[in-house]
């Protein structure tokens, strides 16, 4: 995180969010407490795609074979109940050489993420998932308001864990809505200091 929050940090003395999916949002919520550490400029919002909050995702990998460590086929299959790869990819041989040992890291990067107690993020927190994902709980999400001192917003979606995919017009409407409601906010924070 260190290294992705100095990268990053030059581009902080604007208004940003961040947006993550599965693995992706977990990388976003350490990079904003990262950045919130540093004082450096924190996101106006973190987006939650898929995800079960960070103190969960240590407990409910007890619960199943880390992901990582699986044979091929059964990552596999388990990525064709996903739903999140092309069918074009998981039945080539070849492309599925490529691509699983890339998968297999992001899925150590999970299996392996501990949680590590600290101040709460001052961003709102807006947190996606699906209804039928067979990797996050819905029952879960209202635990990622222990990660915010802000408020939490939370949608959840028909679909598995890339309902995203599966109900995207639905899924963009919700999203641009937030982002609507932020920039409203953020133009009227801006019109006030300009009086």
């Amino acid at each position: 995180m260190q290294l992705l929050s100095f990268l990053i940090r030059p581009l902080t003395d604007i208004p940003y969010v961040f947006f993550g999916h599965s693995l992706g949002s977990l990388i976003a919520y350490e990079l904003a407490r990262t950045l919130q550490e540093q004082a450096a400029g924190a996101p106006e919002r973190l987006f939650i795609s898929a995800c079960n909050p960070p103190r969960i995702v240590g407990a409910e990998r007890e619960e199943r074979s880390p992901l990582h460590l699986l044979n091929d086929d059964t990552l596999s299959n388990a990525l064709r109940q996903m739903n999140g790869t092309p069918h074009e990819v998981l039945q080539n041989d070849e492309l599925m050489k490529v691509f699983l040992p890339i998968i297999k890291a992001d899925f150590e990067m999970i299996d392996t993420y501990e949680f590590r107690e600290g101040v709460a993020l001052r961003c709102p927190l807006t947190v996606f998932a699906g209804t039928e994902d067979p990797i996050v709980s819905i029952e879960w999400l209202p635990k990622w308001a222990e990660c915010t001192s802000s408020h939490l917003n939370m949608h959840a979606i028909t679909g598995g864990h890339f309902y995203l995919k599966e109900n995207e017009e639905l899924f963009f409407q919700m999203l641009n809505g937030e982002l609507d409601e932020l920039l409203t906010g953020i133009e009227g924070v801006a019109s006030s200091h300009g009086k």
